[in-house]
């Protein structure tokens, strides 16, 4: 079981800003919580990017997990490794959102909108990046700073945008009615914020 705490417990306590927070399910969804109590998610041995676990967002529609951050933080860099199995078809993304301001921030996969590229979204719309699917994982990272937020995929930056700085929620999987035709599989979050 890996779940580290650096610096204080911040997220979970309420104590001092932390620097890190990192959760590789090997403690399985115990810091999560079910975002639709009509789907029983899943943690799965299938694939694993470290440790034997993963989350697995699986075949059934609106099915998610999500993690509160509270307090909120600021200009913080958050990351998570995804399994992509690329001939799968449906949605799936993992969605940071300031839940005070309506704002979300989303790297995934939606098919609708490509079948063969990952997809990023802020606002209202996906819309495809340059970046193409391959079976195997891949990094999905939001840097937040004053400014807005930059996405990044596998070290490459795909949408930079002008938005608030502060987050509350990490979401992965479906909140939509589309059936995935595979599985993916999320591991290694990792929360970091500027010391």
């Amino acid at each position: 079981m890996k779940i580290t705490l650096l610096i204080s417990l911040t997220l979970f306590c309420g104590y001092s800003a932390f620097a890190q927070v990192t959760d590789d399910f090997e403690a399985g969804r115990k810091q999560w919580k079910n975002a639709n109590s009509q789907c029983e998610p899943v943690i799965s041995i299938k694939q694993a990017r470290s440790g034997k676990q993963s989350y697995e967002a699986g075949t059934t529609a609106k099915c998610g997990i999500f993690k509160t951050i509270s307090p909120a933080v600021e200009n913080a860099t958050i990351s998570i490794w995804f399994y992509d199995q690329a001939e799968a078809t449906g949605i799936t993304a993992v969605s940071i959102n300031n839940t005070e301001t309506k704002e979300v921030y989303m790297i995934g996969v939606r098919t609708a909108t490509s079948t063969t590229n990952y997809s990023v979204r802020y606002g209202k719309d996906f819309k495809p990046t340059s970046v193409p699917r391959k079976t195997g994982w891949h990094e999905f990272k939001f840097v937040f700073t004053i400014t807005g937020c930059e996405f990044f995929i596998d070290m490459q930056s795909v949408n930079k945008i002008q938005s608030g700085n502060k987050v509350d929620k990490v979401f992965l999987g479906s909140v939509w009615a589309d059936i995935n035709t595979a599985p993916f599989y999320y591991d290694d979050l990792k929360i970091q914020m500027p010391q």
